[in-house]
């Protein structure tokens, strides 16, 4: 009698599995504007991209799965993604020592050149977590600076920052920030 299941145990076994949502926080609109900078790159340039940890502050891993979940987000959520869908087809992701390689399919693997281009994958809520920390511990005459390409929200953050430090310069460019006590 103990091996005969009753109908409540079967209806739980057959039923089907709801659709889950992701449980990872990477899977995010955040993570895909961040990893959306590096996409376009490779739709402009077609040329592989390396993406160093040390800029970033994450291990390859998290690099890794950020970069993937944030190209996911981007496939499922999105309008007008036929450039992404065929860019996701033609890319490789692969995690490295320092860092994460996103590579044309079409390349032999012992010929692929990496390159560190000047897309950078930077989290704006941790440089600006950091800048926040730094203007209030720094000393007139220090400079903080991160090589990042900043959004519209950035230059609008940091011009309220600013407000708060009126001392204090500030030079923004393109790939760039740059800040003097």
């Amino acid at each position: 009698m103990d091996n005969i299941l009753s109908t409540l145990q079967i209806d739980n076994i057959l039923k089907k599995p709801q659709e889950l949502t992701s449980r990872r926080s990477s899977y995010s609109p955040n993570c895909a504007e961040q990893v959306k900078p590096i996409l376009d790159k490779l739709l402009e340039t077609h040329k592989d991209v390396y993406i160093d940890c040390k800029a970033t502050g994450y291990s390859p891993s998290t690099l890794y799965v950020k970069i993937n979940d944030g190209f996911k987000f981007i496939l499922d959520n999105y309008n007008d993604i036929e450039d992404y869908v065929k860019l996701r087809q033609a890319v490789s992701v692969r995690k490295l020592d320092n860092g994460v390689l996103v590579y044309f399919k079409r390349a032999a693997k012992n010929k692929m050149l990496m390159k560190n281009i000047e897309v950078q994958y930077t989290d704006s809520i941790r440089w600006k977590n950091d800048l926040e920390n730094w203007m209030i511990k720094s000393k007139e005459g220090e400079l903080w600076e991160i090589k990042t390409e900043p959004s519209s929200n950035d230059k609008t953050w940091l011009g309220d920052l600013m407000k708060k430090y009126p001392d204090s310069e500030m030079e923004i460019t393109n790939d760039m920030i740059k800040i003097m006590k």
